[in-house]
Protein backbone atom coordinates (compact mmCIF):
# COMPACT_ATOMS: atom_id res chain seq x y z
CA UNK A 1 0.00 0.00 0.00
CA UNK A 2 3.04 2.23 0.42
CA UNK A 3 6.61 1.86 0.92
CA UNK A 4 6.45 1.86 4.63
CA UNK A 5 4.46 -1.14 4.28
CA UNK A 6 6.55 -2.84 2.33
CA UNK A 7 9.35 -1.77 4.43
CA UNK A 8 6.89 -2.99 7.01
CA UNK A 9 6.64 -6.42 5.32
CA UNK A 10 9.93 -6.86 4.44
CA UNK A 11 11.13 -6.67 8.07
CA UNK A 12 8.04 -9.13 8.99
CA UNK A 13 9.54 -11.81 6.32
CA UNK A 14 12.39 -11.37 5.71
CA UNK A 15 15.56 -11.15 9.01
CA UNK A 16 18.60 -8.44 8.10
CA UNK A 17 20.75 -11.09 8.34
CA UNK A 18 19.16 -13.47 6.03
CA UNK A 19 21.48 -14.57 3.18
CA UNK A 20 19.88 -15.33 -0.74
CA UNK A 21 21.22 -19.08 0.14
CA UNK A 22 19.67 -18.98 3.32
CA UNK A 23 16.49 -18.06 2.15
CA UNK A 24 16.88 -20.60 -0.21
CA UNK A 25 17.12 -23.01 1.90
CA UNK A 26 14.64 -22.30 4.14
CA UNK A 27 12.12 -22.02 0.80
CA UNK A 28 13.25 -25.73 -0.41
CA UNK A 29 12.47 -26.78 3.09
CA UNK A 30 8.91 -25.06 3.30
CA UNK A 31 7.91 -26.69 -0.15
CA UNK A 32 9.08 -30.09 0.30
CA UNK A 33 7.22 -30.07 3.99
CA UNK A 34 3.53 -28.33 1.89
CA UNK A 35 4.62 -31.19 -0.83
CA UNK A 36 4.68 -34.03 2.17
CA UNK A 37 1.32 -33.47 3.58
CA UNK A 38 -0.12 -36.04 0.80
CA UNK A 39 1.61 -39.16 0.53
CA UNK A 40 0.99 -41.68 -1.90
CA UNK A 41 1.83 -45.17 -3.39
CA UNK A 42 2.04 -46.94 -6.29
CA UNK A 43 2.12 -45.83 -9.89
CA UNK A 44 5.81 -45.18 -11.22
CA UNK A 45 8.37 -42.68 -10.66
CA UNK A 46 7.00 -40.78 -13.68
CA UNK A 47 3.52 -40.74 -12.45
CA UNK A 48 4.01 -39.58 -8.92
CA UNK A 49 6.27 -36.71 -10.72
CA UNK A 50 3.59 -35.96 -12.30
CA UNK A 51 1.36 -36.23 -9.27
CA UNK A 52 3.93 -33.75 -7.22
CA UNK A 53 4.43 -31.33 -9.84
CA UNK A 54 0.77 -31.19 -10.36
CA UNK A 55 0.40 -30.59 -6.59
CA UNK A 56 2.87 -27.82 -6.45
CA UNK A 57 1.39 -26.57 -9.49
CA UNK A 58 -1.97 -25.78 -7.26
CA UNK A 59 -0.19 -24.21 -4.66
CA UNK A 60 0.95 -21.54 -6.42
CA UNK A 61 -1.94 -20.07 -6.40
CA UNK A 62 -4.54 -18.26 -4.67
CA UNK A 63 -1.37 -15.26 -3.75
CA UNK A 64 -1.70 -13.24 -0.11
CA UNK A 65 -2.53 -10.09 -1.36
CA UNK A 66 -2.10 -8.09 1.82
CA UNK A 67 0.25 -6.46 3.66
CA UNK A 68 1.29 -7.27 7.12
CA UNK A 69 -0.71 -4.77 8.73
CA UNK A 70 -4.07 -6.10 7.44
CA UNK A 71 -4.67 -3.53 4.68
CA UNK A 72 -4.91 -4.35 0.51
CA UNK A 73 -6.08 -2.49 -2.55
CA UNK A 74 -9.87 -4.13 -3.66
CA UNK A 75 -11.14 -4.55 -6.84
CA UNK A 76 -12.33 -1.35 -6.77
CA UNK A 77 -9.09 0.46 -6.26
CA UNK A 78 -9.57 1.35 -2.87
CA UNK A 79 -7.55 0.64 0.41
CA UNK A 80 -9.24 -1.81 2.58
CA UNK A 81 -8.70 -3.84 5.66
CA UNK A 82 -9.57 -7.55 7.06
CA UNK A 83 -12.99 -8.51 7.71
CA UNK A 84 -13.57 -9.63 11.14
CA UNK A 85 -11.98 -12.81 11.83
CA UNK A 86 -9.77 -12.49 8.43
CA UNK A 87 -6.37 -13.64 8.24
CA UNK A 88 -5.68 -13.35 4.96
CA UNK A 89 -6.60 -11.55 1.81
CA UNK A 90 -6.34 -14.02 -1.19
CA UNK A 91 -5.83 -12.86 -4.90
CA UNK A 92 -4.98 -14.28 -8.11
CA UNK A 93 -7.63 -16.99 -8.17
CA UNK A 94 -8.04 -18.72 -11.83
CA UNK A 95 -11.42 -18.07 -12.96
CA UNK A 96 -13.66 -21.32 -13.93
CA UNK A 97 -11.09 -23.69 -11.83
CA UNK A 98 -11.96 -22.16 -8.59
CA UNK A 99 -15.64 -23.62 -7.77
CA UNK A 100 -14.78 -26.87 -10.01
CA UNK A 101 -11.66 -28.69 -8.08
CA UNK A 102 -8.87 -26.07 -7.09
CA UNK A 103 -10.55 -24.54 -3.97
CA UNK A 104 -11.92 -27.81 -2.78
CA UNK A 105 -8.62 -29.59 -2.73
CA UNK A 106 -7.01 -26.68 -0.96
CA UNK A 107 -9.71 -26.48 1.89
CA UNK A 108 -9.29 -30.17 2.22
CA UNK A 109 -5.10 -29.46 2.39
CA UNK A 110 -5.53 -26.05 4.00
CA UNK A 111 -8.82 -25.72 5.83
CA UNK A 112 -7.41 -23.20 8.19
CA UNK A 113 -7.52 -20.73 5.31
CA UNK A 114 -10.85 -21.84 3.39
CA UNK A 115 -13.08 -19.43 5.06
CA UNK A 116 -10.14 -16.81 3.91
CA UNK A 117 -10.66 -17.88 0.33
CA UNK A 118 -14.09 -17.58 0.58
CA UNK A 119 -14.03 -14.06 2.25
CA UNK A 120 -11.55 -12.88 -0.17
CA UNK A 121 -13.98 -13.44 -2.99
CA UNK A 122 -16.64 -11.58 -1.65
Amino acid sequence: MSLAGAEQNLAAEVSRRATVDRLAADGYQEWKKELQSIRITGGSDAQRTTFYTALYHSMLQPNIFNDVDGRYLGSDQQIHRFAKGQRAQYGTFSGWDQYRAHIQLLALLKPEISGDFAQSMS
